[in-house]
């Protein structure tokens, strides 16, 4: 299995999504290593972005510069939180990367810009960040790549984060010209542009580099074309879909071709029987769609995932999918456990305003209040009286943020309960009195819970 999964990381892809559709890759064996720096990068300053919060088990996300020479550190600054200020705004994000560990490093550069062969620009940069990833053609001017060793070296010597983005100091504040837009997203590190679209970037490429999400736009080869060259002996192939990926799925069944050997877009006819089964179910949106980054392979929507394509008619708009963003709230949320921080409970025997202390904001959190099993109320607080309620368990359940999953009892949850006593209510007329300020809406819907929980027990 460690030989399948060497083969399947040799030959992972490197790509940049194109702000028009689509985008360019390349396959590590065909990316041209650029001449390693002299001297390991040396940061002149660092700092912590944002320190993690509600959870035991974050994760880190490290961002550095290159071609920012001394003296940009402020420049610098501006364009890390311009990125983050665009991961922060799309969900699961919003609200969870509070739960993010961020750290910079400002890591002078000798010159200012990164080497674009294209232009005839050579620099001399920390990273040895480079447009074309060694490659003449044209068409990967938009991919930036680093030197990988330096890259790896970087981030063993600061603990091994689990993101890397390196954001590249070429500034085009004119969003209609693109000459400076690229990028890259992989498993080991991000990069990204710092023009009028570089935020949306980065975003894009940190769902490789740190979720480990894969493009959902084709590549236009099949597994079997990027692993092994068509060839029989495919190691990588089957380590590619034993492993899979969390938004793209391999199947038995293959999308049709056309005559050129283009894959024809089409559905697939058992999408149940793909990875994300469960949001087939809750989702209308959600099937098997060819192709995804593969093109023998599947993704789970049409269309409107930032792994996908941008939406350039409305930036704020761009979303993951359904199956992108449950994953991510997955990893973001691992973790996070004391949803509520009280240990409540006991017996109540006259009415009382319960409001458990919380261990996240309660945007996160959806709350339900039941009453023996039966729902009764939502919301983080609740006033219990048992001369109302009558006797029975209450309990309420906050659950983490149940929206972002296709089956919303997966999510986690904290429930606390109560015993109501209603036995020291006084009775009149054959009827408990409440000792709280009820009105008669509240008193009809009461009635109204009682002869259904009731019903339950009789016939």
């Amino acid at each position: 299995m460690f030989l399948l999964l060497l083969t399947a990381a040799l030959a992972e892809p490197i790509s940049v999504i194109h702000p028009d559709g689509g985008g360019t890759h390349l396959h590590r064996p065909e990316v041209v290593a650029p001449a390693r720096p002299a001297e390991a990068p040396t940061a002149t300053s660092s700092w912590t972005v944002r320190q993690a919060g509600y959870t035991s088990a974050p994760l880190r996300l490290a961002i550095v510069g290159d071609g920012y020479p001394a003296g940009s550190e402020t420049e610098f600054e501006a364009d890390l939180q311009r990125a983050l200020d665009a991961l922060d705004a799309t969900p699961p994000f919003d609200p969870l990367s509070a739960t993010l560990q961020i750290d910079a490093w400002f890591v002078p550069s000798a010159e200012q810009g990164i080497s674009d062969p294209f232009r005839g620009i050579d620099r001399t940069t920390p990273f040895s960040c480079n447009y074309g990833c060694g490659n003449p053609d044209e068409a990967y001017h938009r991919l930036i790549c680093c030197d990988e060793r330096t890259i790896r070296d970087f981030k063993a010597a600061h603990g091994e984060p689990d993101g890397l983005l390196v954001l590249v100091q070429n500034k085009t504040d004119d969003p209609g010209n693109l000459d400076d837009y690229g990028g890259s997203g992989s498993s080991t590190y991000a990069t990204a542009y710092t023009g009028s679209l570089g935020p949306l970037v980065a975003v894009h490429e940190l769902g490789h580099s740190l979720m480990d999400l894969w493009d959902e736009y084709t590549y236009r080869l099949t597994d079997e074309a990027a692993y092994c060259g068509g060839g029989d002996d495919c190691e990588g192939v089957l380590a590619a879909r034993q492993g899979g990926a969390r938004n793209c799925a391999w199947s038995e069944e293959e999308p049709p071709t056309y005559p050129n050997g283009e894959p024809v877009p089409s559905e697939h006819t058992d999408p149940t029987s793909l990875p994300w089964s469960d949001w087939v179910q809750a989702d209308p949106a959600v099937s098997g769609f060819s192709t995804c980054a593969y093109d023998n392979w599947w993704r789970p929507t049409q269309s409107g995932c930032l792994m996908k394509e941008f939406d350039l008619t409305d930036l704020g708009a761009d979303r993951y999918c359904p199956v992108c963003a449950e994953h991510i709230t997955r990893e973001l949320s691992f973790g996070v456990e004391d949803l509520v921080t009280e240990d409540a409970g006991g017996v109540l025997e006259a009415a009382t305003s319960l409001a458990p202390a919380l261990g996240v904001p309660e945007s996160w959190l959806a709350v339900s209040w039941s009453l023996d099993g039966e729902p009764i109320a939502q919301g983080p607080t609740f006033d219990a009286d048992p001369c109302i309620l009558g006797a029975g368990e209450l309990a309420m359940t906050a659950s983490l943020l149940p929206r972002f999953y296709a089956v919303p009892s997966q999510a986690p949850t904290a429930e606390l309960t109560w015993t109501l006593d209603d036995s020291t209510c006084p009775v009149t007329c054959g009827c408990r009195q409440s000792s709280g300020a009820w009105g008669l809406p509240a008193l009809l819907g009461l009635l109204a819970f009682r002869r259904r929980r009731s019903s339950t027990h009789t016939g």
